[in-house]
């Protein structure tokens, strides 16, 4: 190990010349001192000067080293077989047997889409298993080696070995590899070969982004093989299978693929407007000819433009005709206004992105949110978020507050709140009684599991729930509490257990009493039983539930349960009864009964809606307050911040709302909380404005149609999707340029601007990031035509990214890590061979540079301080000798001793000189009366009086003096006044005397 120094800026070191300048200027400042002293300070001084000189020159230790860091970067991304991945770590636990104890370090990182330190830098390999995979669909290697190069201690030479095949889905490892060049950093590789000699890779297919209806549109599929195999191709059309091959009995068509890539395309009618998905599969007969079947699939869309389109969604199940009756009323009065609806029932509604996107507006009809799955939601909040989309609520039973919509993606976009507890609404108290014979095993048992967590859902953490399963026994699963914390709840619900027989009686029992306990606004109770119970009164007790203010509803699941009991029970206890002839109706019954019991979110009064002010009156434009029919109920909410309300019922302390609208991102939502005409306001369908109001809520709500000019083309480079656009001949001049905009929206529904860079006149280009697999939504907006006439444009399209790249490739890319190697000066090592990746003899041994300034700048300081220390403490060699004797002898045995009775006997001697001192005062002569007058002043004894001509005796500061210093003092060293002519001399001046007195005492030297 090798030291040296070394200055950052040496010029600074033309200001030691100013040392010689130090004498010279403190001569004067110093000449009261005497020369040891004078020199001490002079060399105090050059040291300070030179050492802050030498921190401004950025003095530095330079120590050569060889000491190794070696960080490993494990590929653990799909595209590498999980036994080659372990063996690429049985490398790393051999080679670092070749460590060097006390001078190398090892360091591990797994990376795939994602980099995980597995091992920070240590003396010893601390993992024993291979690193997991976090992101494995993606290979992210310039991100690994940005974070080995963050890793690696400054102190030490570094290296990173690459445990690879080299297929990067993320290009940027060459440009990071050659970065750590740059810093010193050798790259070895370690290549990771395989190759699958079987396999059949689906490479695209190709389909038109857009087409106009009525359009017969090619669809061409790719399929790439790495020799002859044959199979069947099939191909969906919005989730139908297209017949291929007529002549046979299956939908299939046989292929025979040869090397290389093979293409086949058929031609399909496109005949509705809207998002049309193909989707193309490949099977082998032989499975032994394609290694990975992930890679056999393919999807497109095209996209046929449609205006002022609505999507109107309902609920019709367990017989609800109110609803199809609400739902017809209002479809045909947007008809009747030219607006198209599509109408479906909440179950066969497909809620995607690429489904919503053919639509201008949706709307919802009193849906419950738990009919809306999490995926769904999203989709929605991004159709309006980021595509622009308008969305319409309309209350109902079992919507908004009753409907389980607090804290859900839907709630987020309302212009309304729906949380109970904000709204100070009154609790609900809910015991499910459900039945765990052994009929009950099965899917009837999980279904009513699944019913019982929905429940749960539906309630606020306000809201109370307990479950009591039975069969001869009743069991609390879940005890009276309130709904705060849902995950206990749900795996308790889920632990319940199939039993024995099935008496009901015990377990109503129970739940009267739970309930009779609970302060609730609102106590019900739902009994669900497959089957034949023991004999029981259950007549007084359904009236005893009753009379204590509990409401009861009964569930028979199949023939075999006793559907009159039930009935009977559920008549006197003030309930509904439900006959759920398969158990798939069962989620939706406790649903609808915890809405239903919930009904204290729910105003039920007649009052007549009133007109408000708002800054938008597109929606009411042409109303009067007197004209608006009176409705008999609706949903408690209130308005958020930033929304709205035309309509409101002015009766209630808070006006609530009973249309409210607001902007939402780039799209518009608007809330009715009413609803349910027939039953809530059978006088709004006969209205002369229902149609009008309705029209106008829906045109402002919607989104804007424009011209779909745009031509649009896509293809996939690496792992990003490049977009071709063409504005058309009549594109924008120089006075239009990039008067182009869009968003997408990925699989995850995270909608992100997309940028576009012009290429020429009206042509664009912008790369888009496939983060992961699925369908990305894109919609742009632009203006075409020339400065005087402008026409807005608009176009969307469906990308989709099938499967994983990392399934594209076929075999490692062992070229690029070979690249990398040579460009880093790095090895390309075999895993025969780990000892080498900690050879010495590779090592690039390393200067490590540490600053030395502010250990310079600490040592300066100290110096001035003893400087300072030299300058105002006068401390003569005698005076630090005896010091240094009395410090010895207090070492030494007895020492302390013998120093205790010096200063009794230093004590004693003061206090008889101050007795002999106060007798000789008592002695003196006084005043002669013939003396000639004085001043009248007073002497003190303890100061030589000048007019005596004799020396004062010694005072008591002077005794305790010699006390603590262990001296006598002497005739020598008492004061004496000069006796010469000089002592009487006039000219002379006191405060000149004891100057020259102080300076005799301080300068022995």
């Amino acid at each position: 190990m090798e030291y040296r120094f070394s200055l950052d800026q040496p010029a600074f070191l033309l200001l030691l010349l100013s040392l010689l300048t130090i004498p010279y200027f403190s001569f004067r400042s110093l000449a009261s001192l005497g020369r040891l002293r004078r020199a001490m300070v002079w060399t105090a001084r050059c040291l300070t000067l030179g050492l802050l000189i030498f921190a401004l020159a950025g003095i530095e230790s330079v120590r050569r080293v060889d000491d190794q860091t070696a960080v490993f970067v494990l590929d653990t991304s799909n595209s590498v077989p999980s036994r080659l991945q372990q063996a690429a770590f049985d490398f790393l636990q051999r080679a670092v047997g070749g460590m060097r104890p006390g001078k190398d370090r090892v360091a591990v990182l797994g990376f795939d889409g994602q980099v995980s330190i597995e091992q920070p830098p240590r003396s010893t390999l601390e993992i024993d298993r291979a690193p997991a995979a976090a992101k494995p669909d993606r290979t992210d290697l310039a991100r690994a080696l940005r974070m080995a190069s963050a890793l690696m201690p400054p102190d030490t030479a570094k290296r990173v070995v690459i445990l690879s095949d080299g297929n990067e889905t993320t290009p940027g490892g060459m440009y990071e590899a050659l970065t750590l060049n740059a810093n010193g950093v050798p790259v070895d590789v370690v290549p990771i070969l395989h190759e699958r000699r079987r396999e059949v890779v689906m490479d695209r297919m190709v389909a038109p982004n857009r087409a106009r209806q009525n359009d017969t549109v090619s669809i061409s599929v790719l399929l790439r093989a790495d020799g002859p195999v044959t199979g069947r191709l099939a191909l969906s059309y919005n989730d139908r299978f297209v017949d291929l091959d007529p002549q046979s009995a299956g939908l299939e068509m046989p292929v025979r693929l040869k090397e290389g890539l093979n293409r086949f395309s058929f031609p399909i009618p496109l005949t509705r407007p809207g998002a049309h998905r193909f989707r193309a599969t490949f099977t082998p007969d032989d499975p032994s000819m394609d290694a990975v079947a992930e890679n056999n699939m393919a999807d497109a869309c095209t996209v046929v433009a449609a205006k002022d389109r609505i999507l109107y969604v309902k609920d019709a199940s367990l017989n609800r005709a109110g609803e199809d009756a609400s739902a017809e009323l209002l479809v045909e009065a947007l008809r009747r206004e030219q607006l198209e609806c599509d109408v479906l029932e909440i179950g066969d509604a497909v809620l995607d992105l690429p489904t919503l996107m053919n639509y201008s507006l949706i709307i919802l009809q009193n849906i419950s949110a738990s009919y809306l799955s999490s995926d769904a939601q999203a989709s929605i909040v991004a159709y309006v978020q980021d595509a622009g989309g308008g969305l319409i609520v309309i209350g109902g039973d079992q919507s908004f507050t009753v409907g389980g919509y607090e804290n859900t993606l839907l709630e987020r976009i309302l212009p309304v709140e729906t949380s109970r507890q904000k709204l100070q609404l009154m609790s609900t108290a809910l015991v499910l009684v459900i039945d765990r014979s052994g009929s009950m095993q099965g899917q009837k048992l999980a279904l009513a599991q699944k019913s019982a967590i929905a429940s749960m859902e539906l309630l606020s953490s306000l809201d109370w729930i307990g479950v009591l399963s039975f069969d001869f026994v009743a069991t609390w699963d879940v005890p009276m509490t309130k709904c705060s914390h849902r995950a206990d709840i749900r795996r308790r619900i889920g632990s319940i257990a199939v039993g024995g027989g099935t008496d009901l009686y015990p377990a109503l029992k129970q739940a009267h009493a739970a309930l009779k306990g609970i302060d609730a606004g609102v106590r019900h109770i739902i009994a669900l039983t497959d089957g034949q119970s023991v004999p029981g009164d259950f007549d007084n007790a359904a009236n005893a539930i009753r009379r204590d203010g509990i409401t009861i509803s009964t569930v028979a699941v199949g023939d075999d349960a006793d559907r009159a009991l039930l009935a009977r029970i559920a008549k006197i206890g003030g309930g509904r009864t439900y006959l759920a002839d398969t158990p798939d109706a069962v989620p939706r019954i406790f649903v609808r009964e915890t809405m239903l019991a919930g009904r204290s979110g729910i105003y039920q009064k007649s009052f007549s809606p009133q007109l408000t002010p708002t800054l938008n009156d597109e929606i009411t434009r042409g109303l009067s307050g007197p004209s608006l029919p009176r409705l008999g109920a609706y949903v408690i909410t209130a308005l958020k911040r930033d929304a709205h309300a035309p309509i409101v019922n002015p009766t209630t302390e808070n006006s609530d709302p009973i249309l409210a609208y607001w902007q939402v991102g780039l799209g518009r939502v608007l809330a009715f909380t009413s609803g349910m005409w027939p039953q809530w306001g059978p006088e709004w369908p006969n209205w002369t404005g229902f149609g009008k109001l309705w029209s106008q809520a829906a045109r402002w709500t919607a989104r804007r149609e424009t011209a779909a000019d745009m031509e649009l083309s896509t293809t996939v480079e690496g792992e990003s999707f490049v977009l071709r656009v063409d504005m058309g001949s009549d594109a924008p001049g120089k006075s239009l340029q990039n008067q182009i905009v869009g968003r997408v929206i990925d699989p995850a529904y995270q909608g992100a601007p997309i940028r576009l860079d012009q290429t020429g006149a009206g042509q664009y280009v912008a790369r888009i990031p496939i983060s992961q697999a699925g369908n990305y939504v894109v919609r742009l907006v632009g203006q075409s035509g020339s400065a005087d006439t402008v026409t807005p444009q608009e176009a969307v399209a469906v990308l989709n990214a099938p499967y994983s790249p990392e399934f594209r490739e076929l075999r490692s890319n062992e070229q690029l890590l070979k690249e990398i190697a040579h460009a880093t000066g790095g090895r390309v090592l075999t895993h025969e061979k780990p000892d080498a990746v900690f050879d010495a003899a590779s090592i690039r041994r390393l200067n490590v540079h540490r600053p030395l300034r502010n250990a310079f700048l600490i040592f300066a300081i100290a110096v001035f301080l003893i400087d300072v220390a030299v300058r105002r403490l006068a401390i003569t060699p005698q005076d630090a000798a005896a010091y240094m004797r009395r410090f010895v002898a207090s070492l030494t045995p007895g020492g302390h001793t013998a120093k205790v009775e010096t200063v009794l006997s230093n004590l004693k001697n003061v206090r008889t000189r101050s007795r002999n001192s106060l007798a000789r005062e008592s002695e003196l002569p006084t005043a002669s009366d013939s003396a000639p007058p004085r001043p009248s002043f007073t002497v003190s004894p303890n100061r030589p009086n000048p007019s005596a001509g004799q020396a004062a005796p010694p005072s008591a500061s002077t005794n305790i003096a010699e006390t603590l210093t262990g001296k006598t003092a002497d005739a020598n060293s008492v004061p004496k006044p000069s006796s010469g002519p000089a002592a009487d001399s006039p000219s002379e001046s006191t405060t000149a005397r004891l100057l020259k007195s102080r300076r005799q005492r301080q300068d022995p030297l």
